[in-house]
Formats: C-alpha cells, structure tokens, sequence
C-alpha cells in the first residue's frame, strides 16, 4: 500500500469527517457499541460486508463483479446491520465492465439489506478529482451523489467531452424502442457505446455547474457550457444560465403506441463568449431531437440541366412562423426555388394531425385526422419539353388531401385538386405524375355496418376543364363480404349502387357531356364442399340487375345478367428431412396448388352497343372461360428445427412458381378468334437471404413465340453493398439491360452507380453516378445523370438536408 500524496491526504480528511458525520446520525440510538471509529480495523468480517454491498447494489447499472483499490477503507454499521457505510479514501478505483471510477474519496451508505440481501436505500458520494468513465465517453467532475433507487445523479464542476459517436446516439435517438432511448440517455452521463466507432471529429466540451439526471431520462444543468476547447478557460463557448433535456412526448399517443417524439431541450439565457467580450444571443430556446424543424433552412438542392438550366430547390422552416401551440400539430414548410431558364417558384408545404403511417392498427376509439395541402407556383418564361407554350406564364397547383376517421369508425377521406393548365404537373413533377394518382377532386366516406357489410359514399368532381372526368355525383354503394359463418354452407357476396353519372371530356375534344342515372345490384351465392382429402370445389351463381334512366335512343333501361361457374382446387405437399446450415435450410417442404376456373356469363338481355357507356357496368355482356393457374413453393424452417423452432417458428421461402393461362370454348365471340390466351409464368428464387433472382414474361400460345420475358438479380449486405443486374424483352418494342448498385464505404460515404442499355442500338440510354456524404444528421449528395431523351439532357445536381428525407430520395 502506498501512501497517499498530500493534496489526497487533505481530501481524505474532510471526505472522512463529512461521511462520519452522515452516517453517525442513523446510528444514534440504534445499539450501535460505544467504540472509536478510528479504532475499527478492517477485519475479514468487513471485508465481506463490505464487497455485498459493492458487489450487489446495482450502483452503476450493472451487478457485474467489480474490482477496487484505495488508500485505506473503513466500514461503519449498527449491530443489526439496519445502516451501514463504507468509506473508500486515497487514490480510490473502482472498475467493473464497462465502467470505471476514480476519485480522491468515496462513500457507499445504505440502510441494511432486504429478503433478498441486496442493499436498501443505496446512495453514492465521490469527491475530488471524479473521473468516471463509461464506454469510449469520459465524465470529470468535483462532486458526484447518487441515490441508487432513484436513478438520480447530481454533479458539481461537471465536465464531459462528447466526440462524434455520442453525437451519433444523440441525434439519432431511435423511435421504436424506449428502452434503448433510455440506454443512450444514459450514454449522455456518459453510457456504453451503442454504435460502432465512426471516429472523432470536433469533439465537443460539455461542462455545467450543477448537473442533475433523474431516471436517466430527465436532465436539468445550471451555468452550463458548451465549446470546443478542452482548456479550463476556452476562447470561445456558448453558454446558458440553466437548461433542461427530458423525452418529448407524443400528444396524446395511442396505446401501445413505442414511438416516443425524441428529447425535449430547453435552454434560458444563451450567450456567447469569445474570451474577449460576452454576446447575449437568445433570452430562451426550445427544441428537441428532430433539430431539422428548429433550423431556418431544412434543404437545399442543386442542379443543371437543358430543361431548367441552373436550379436551386430550397425548404424553409415556416415554423418559426407558427404559434408554439400549433406546432406540436401543424408542420409548415416554404419552398422558394430559382431556374435560370424558366423563372423562380414559390410554395408551400403543411402537414397537420397525426401520420396515418403512426396510427394503430386498430382504432381505439378516438378522432384520427390528417392532412396534408401543397401548393407551387411560377412565372414561367420558357417552353415545354413537347414544344408547346403555356396558355398563361403565372403557372400553379394546388393538392389537398384530408383523412378523418370517427369514433363511430366512420372514414372520410377528402382531395381537392387544381392546376393552372394541362402540361404542368408533367413539365415540372415529372415523376409524381408518372408514379401518383390521377388528380381528382373527391369526397369519400366509408362506413362499416358488420364485420362483412359497410356503406360507402363517393362523390366525385372534374377538377379541370383540360381533363376528362367521369364524375360521380354522387355514388353510394352498399356492399358486403362472404360471412365468417355461412348459412347452411352457402356465403354470400354482393353489392348494390345508386349512382348520378356525368361524363366530362376535356374542352379541347369539343365533345358534348353525357349524363345518366344508374342503379345496380349483384348477388353472388357459393357453396364450398370438400370432394376428398386435398380436393376442394366452389360452385357458385350469380345473379345482377342494372336500371338507366336513358340508353342511346334516350328511354329507360334495364338489364338482367346472369351467369355461374365453379373452381376447384388441389393442394398437396411433401417434407423432406434435408439440413444444410450453411445455406440456412432446416428441412425442406415442397407445396403444389393447381386451380381450375370455369365461368360462363350465359345471359344479357341488353346489348353493350345499346348503352351509354361510362365503365365496365355497361360493358357486360355473354362470355365463357376456362383459367388454369398451377403454384408452387419451396419453403425451409428459419433457425433450425425441433425445440429451436418450436421457440419462435418462421419459414423462408426458397422458391415461388407461377403458371397461368386461359382457355375459351367459344374463342370467335370471346377473344378475337384465338382459343388461348398468354401463357404467363414467373419464377422467384431466394436461396439466401442475400440473394434472390427473378424470371417472368409471357408466351404468345397459339404463334409459339415469347411476347414479353424479364430476368435479373439482386446481391445485397444490409450493412455494406448492393449489387442488381435486369434485362427486359418486349417483342418488337423494347430489349435493355439494367445494372448498378450501391456501395456503403462506411458511416460516412456512401455511392451509387447505375446504367440502362439498350441492346437494340448498342448504346447507354441512361447512366446516373452519385456519391453521398454523411454527417451527423445531414447528408450531401451529389449526382450525374445522363438521359438520352428526348433533349439528350445531361444533369447535374446536388442535394443536401436531414439524412432520413435524402435517403427515401435515394431509393427512388
């Protein structure tokens, strides 16, 4: 044992005299013997007293065996063991996994232990020169109390450098599992390390006066600092009077809803210090973990091209515009964005209510409301792509779209669509009018009466006098679903419509309206029966009658249908006892569906050509089919067999066949003098799970030649790389082949390269090459994308904003 130095030595007497004036006051009239403290020797009675109390308070979150050194230890305690203290003095370290402690003095006091001999009522105080140590992170601080049970820690002169990873855990606080929020809470004081080592970059002093954590989820500091200079006296910080941090919760979530809204901060009287002079910056902030919505400027996007020449896209945060009460609900963005070749557009983007990607699965019973709205604008001075001019340079579209679901399950769906001309949502939203719905103005609402009846309500408008509408004004229609208790074996499937209908070409075709009035109802009845093991049939009858105001001669009609048929079907499988770790299979199963189809639609009293026709209603008329389809599937156990899977059963598929074709007995009435239809088939391979490979198209059956085959596959690392090869062949129209992929270099890179070629014209149709830089939460992308179109436009383009927002973008 050496001997403690000087400065120590002081330490270690006013720790003693503060921790033997604590714990002798529990002490007074509890029996304890009339002996000197000074002269209590550690004994081996001690020794273990003390190490159950070490080894079993849980004080630093873990009961994991601890090792321990000091200068000199004493132990205090009253005959029936009901207070006890322990007093580690002189160069104090106490180490476990994890976790260490060093301190001039320490001081472990708890009142006895409980039926399970674990300590009660455990705290823990340090003092002088506190390092404590958790994980990669380093906490130092001149005072350290904490009350075990509690979860409370209370610090003096506390100092903690926070370097990239910490960062990383805060920034990215996970929003699916509470417990681990509260492990990387932890992590702030400092915690265990969660993420793997990406480096240090600008690490960043945290220092406060007062530090207090309670639970590990709430944090409140006085006279707090932050800079990135690790001397005691920084050239530059930012500092705060006081400050608090606690989990942001949800307004009023779900039940069971572990999606908890990140960390709430609040900092009051925030200046700046640059060693020289004192700047008061803000009197107050509140913020949280989603720090993108506290930023005036959430992205930018940068790119060239022929179709816009230069372009700048930015999102401003309007929430700063917006009370503090309405944000907790309402999310506003301001879009300004400058094209050199066309002009400078302006908008706006709202988001109120709740995220139906948050919602419950099922209702509980409350108003569920949603809604988006966007509106765009622009003095357009250019031309469009196909060369034509807009009617007007002030070019605009509005969408709205609003959800509300009732207490009586009562969903109502709202979209009002609006656009300054035709070609606009093509010229400059491209892909949104490639990939979204037709713009509409709607009114939807949907109300289930049982579990297999519900009434609907559509009522549908042309929102643009340049598109042609088939508008419904309004549609109502009851509908119902085969019981989950047949009546005597046989279900029922129906529905029955009223419906105003009004058909709206677009004015440039300069055709006359067409309106009418229409009721329909279709019955179905089936009868399920089981031939033999692994046999089933379906027979079933249909039954519909249709009403119309007027027909083509402008008088009343009506129309009876009827038609009937059957399906039967064969399921039959076989298991083979076939184990090959390596590749994840854990027996083998082998399952075979064949269907057959037969329906005949042997009856219509009115003739299609007699009708107005406005959708497939009117369209019905005598036909006759035969579809075959014959499925199967390879599918193994995943994670082995026996108890293993007993634990937690689940199957991965191995392989998945399709083969389809329809037959038609009358084939000169039903399908243009051809008895077959397409032979179509697909076939999808996973024999890994990072791996899978794909082969679908369809035969032309009656010439014997391929109509249509696509192939590729996929190799990919969830964590590292991402490699994907396809071919397409269209018959006379299309032959290309598709290859790319992604690579994640790391945390902080990541890159991209795709190319389409057409085998036809032995040339690249389009190549894009992207690299994208990730920071804390943000990213930089930047990308290159040669298109052979119809400009041969080459892009360029940059994009930078919260790495989330980058990275949906990405996978489009």
């Amino acid at each position: 044992m050496h001997l403690p130095s000087a400065r120590s030595a002081r330490t270690a007497h006013r720790l003693l005299a503060l921790l033997l004036a604590l714990s002798i006051a529990p002490f007074a009239g509890s029996g304890l013997a009339a002996q000197d403290p000074r002269e209590q020797i550690l004994g081996e009675e001690q020794d273990e007293l003390s190490d159950r109390v070490l080894q079993q308070g849980g004080i630093f979150g873990t009961d994991e065996e601890i090792t321990l050194t000091q200068d000199f230890r004493t132990v205090e305690s009253n005959l029936d063991l009901s207070s006890i203290a322990i007093l580690l003095l002189g160069n104090v370290l106490i180490e476990g996994r994890g976790f260490s402690l060093h301190a001039d003095g320490v001081g472990f006091f708890c009142d006895g232990f409980d039926d399970e001999l674990k300590p009660k009522n455990m705290h823990v105080f340090a003092e002088g020169n506190i390092l404590l140590s958790r994980g990669d992170q380093t906490f130092r601080a001149e005072t350290l109390f904490i009350d075990v049970d509690a979860k409370r820690l209370i610090m003096t002169e506390s100092r903690l450098r926070i370097d990239q990873e910490l960062i990383e855990r805060l920034r990215q606080s996970p929003t699916d599992d509470p417990v681990r929020a509260r492990e990387i809470l932890f992590g702030f004081t400092p915690g265990p390390a969660f993420i793997r080592e990406v480096g240090v970059e600008s690490p960043i002093i945290f220092a406060a006066e007062l530090l207090t954590i309670e639970d590990f989820e709430r944090i409140h500091g006085e006279g707090i600092e932050f800079t990135t200079c690790e001397f005691g006296d920084p050239h530059w910080a930012i500092r705060a009077r006081k400050g608090s941090a606690a989990e942001r919760q949800e307004v009023e979530p779900f039940p069971g809803e572990d999606k908890p809204g990140g960390w709430l901060f609040e900092l009051d009287d925030i200046s700046l210090d640059t060693g020289l002079v004192t700047i008061p910056l803000l009197p107050g902030v509140v913020f949280d973990s989603r720090w993108g919505r506290y930023l005036p400027l959430r992205s930018v996007s940068y790119s060239k091209s022929g179709k816009y020449g230069t372009r700048v896209d930015t999102l401003w945060n309007g929430n700063l515009l917006l009370p503090s009460a309405l944000t907790r609900e309402v999310d506003l963005g301001v879009r300004l964005d400058y094209l050199s070749e066309r002009g400078t557009g302006y908008g706006v983007d709202v988001e109120w209510g709740r995220d139906p990607l948050r919602w419950a699965g099922d209702p509980d019973g409350r108003v569920e409301l949603f809604g988006i709205a966007k509106w765009w604008a622009i003095e357009d001075r250019g031309e469009d792509r196909n060369g034509t001019m807009a009617p007007d340079e002030d070019r605009h579209r509005t969408r709205i779209h609003q959800r509300l679901r009732l207490q009586t399950r009562t969903l109502i769906d709202f979209e009002y669509s609006e656009e300054s001309d035709a070609n606009f949502l093509e010229e400059f939203f491209e892909g949104e009018s490639r990939g979204g719905k037709t713009p509409e103005n709607v009114i939807f609402v949907r109300q289930p009466v049982t579990a297999a009846s519900q009434v609907t309500v559509l009522m549908l408008e042309q929102p643009d006098d340049f598109r042609s509408t088939l508008e419904r004004l309004p549609e109502m229609k009851a509908y119902w679903i085969e019981e989950p208790e047949p009546w005597a074996g046989v279900v029922l499937d129906g529905e029955a419509s009223i419906a105003k209908l009004e058909d709206r070409p677009a004015a440039a075709l300069a055709l006359p309206d067409r309106d009418n009035q229409r009721g329909d109802v279709r019955l179905l009845a089936a009868r399920p029966l089981q031939l033999v093991r692994g046999i089933r049939v379906r027979p079933f009858a249909e039954g519909r009658y249709t009403v119309w105001d007027e027909d083509l001669a402008g008088e009343n009609e009506d129309r009876w249908a009827f038609a009937g048929g059957a399906t039967l079907s064969s399921r039959v499988s076989r298991t083979f006892g076939v184990e090959i770790p390596s590749l994840g299979i854990y027996g083998l199963r082998h399952v075979v569906d064949f269907d057959v189809g037969y329906e005949n639609l042997f009856y219509t009293d009115v003739d299609p050509t007699d009708l107005i026709v406005f959708d497939e209603v009117e369209q019905v008329e005598e036909h006759e089919r035969v579809h075959l389809g014959l499925f199967q599937r390879f599918f193994t156990q995943r994670g082995g067999v026996g108890r293993q899977a007993r634990r937690g059963f689940d199957t991965r598929s191995l392989m998945d066949a399709r083969l389809e074709i329809d037959w038609f007995p009358d084939h000169q009435r039903d399908n243009a003098g051809v008895p077959w239809g397409p032979l179509e088939g697909e076939i999808l391979l996973t024999p890994l799970d990072q791996f899978g490979a794909f082969v679908d198209g369809a035969v032309d059956f009656n010439l014997g030649h391929l109509d249509e085959v696509n192939a590729g596959f996929r190799v990919f690392d969830a964590h590292a790389f991402m490699l994907q090869v396809s071919s397409r062949q269209r018959r006379h129209l299309q032959d290309t082949l598709v290859l790319g992929g992604r690579w994640w270099g790391s945390e902080k890179y990541e890159f991209g390269a795709w190319t389409e070629y057409d085998l036809r014209r032995n040339d690249a149709v389009n190549q894009r090459i992207s690299v994208v830089r990730n920071f804390h939460r943000w990213s930089v992308a930047c990308s290159v994308v040669f298109d052979e179109g119809e400009d041969d436009d080459t892009t360029f383009r940059i994009d930078f904003g919260p790495r989330d927002l980058l990275g949906g973008r990405r996978q489009q």
